[in-house]
C-alpha cells in the first residue's frame, strides 16, 4: 500500500523491483503509474504535504518556488488608499492629491474605475473626475494568491489592481501595486527560512 502513497512513482517502482520478481515488472509499473496520476487528479496536494495543509499552511505546487504563490493579495495590498468621487471637479481633486500614482473613482459608494495622477494633471480642471475613466477597473480579491494577481496585471497591462470585497465586488478595500508584489520577494530574501 505504501507504494501507492509514495510521492515519486519512479522511486516506488525501483523499490518494488528490488524484490527481483521480473514477471511483476509490468503490473507494478502500470499500478504505480495509475495510482500516482489518480492521486494527482483527486488530491490538491501530495500525501506528504496533506498534514501541513490541514494545519492551515498554504502550500503551492510541489515545484513552485515563487514567493507570490504562497502569499495572498490581502497581505501585500495597501489598505490606506485615497479614492475620488466621480462628481468631483478635476481642479478640486488635484488640490487634494496625495503621493499616490492612481486613485479609485467612486460613484454612490461603488467603484467605477481608476484615474492616474497624470490623467488628472493633464485634464481640464472644470470637468468631472468620472469623465476621465476610459476603461473598467481591473480588480482582485484579498483572498487571491499574489501570483494570480501578478499574472492579471501583466495580461491587462496595468500597474495596479483595485482590491475589492468578496461579498460586495464594487466596494474598495485596498490597492495592490507592482511595488507591493516586489515586497514579497524582498521579504523572502530577508527571511529565507
Amino acid at each position: 500500500m505504501w507504494l501507492i502513497a509514495a510521492p515519486a512513482p519512479l522511486i516506488a517502482i525501483t523499490l518494488a523491483l528490488e524484490t527481483q520478481e521480473i514477471y511483476a515488472v509490468v503490473p507494478i509499473v502500470v499500478g504505480v503509474s495509475l495510482a500516482y496520476f489518480a492521486s494527482c487528479l483527486m488530491m490538491r496536494t501530495t500525501i506528504v504535504t496533506e498534514q501541513v495543509v490541514r494545519r492551515g499552511v498554504r502550500v503551492g505546487s510541489e515545484y513552485e518556488v515563487s514567493p507570490l504563490a504562497h502569499v495572498t493579495v490581502g497581505s501585500l495590498a495597501s489598505t490606506t488608499i485615497r479614492s475620488l468621487e466621480a462628481a468631483a471637479r478635476v481642479g478640486d481633486a488635484i488640490q487634494s492629491l496625495a503621493r499616490h500614482q492612481a486613485y479609485p473613482v467612486i460613484r454612490d459608494g461603488r467603484l467605477i474605475g481608476v484615474v492616474s495622477s497624470r490623467e488628472l494633471l493633464a485634464a481640464d480642471p472644470s470637468v468631472e473626475v468620472g469623465s476621465l475613466i476610459t476603461r473598467p477597473s481591473v480588480t482582485a480579491s484579498a483572498n487571491e494568491l499574489a501570483c494570480v494577481a501578478a499574472e492579471r496585471m501583466a495580461n491587462e497591462g496595468v500597474g495596479r489592481l483595485v482590491i475589492v470585497d468578496d461579498d460586495e465586488p464594487y466596494r474598495v478595500i485596498g490597492m495592490l501595486t507592482r511595488s507591493d508584489l516586489v515586497t514579497a520577494f524582498a521579504r523572502r530574501e530577508a527571511d529565507p527560512g
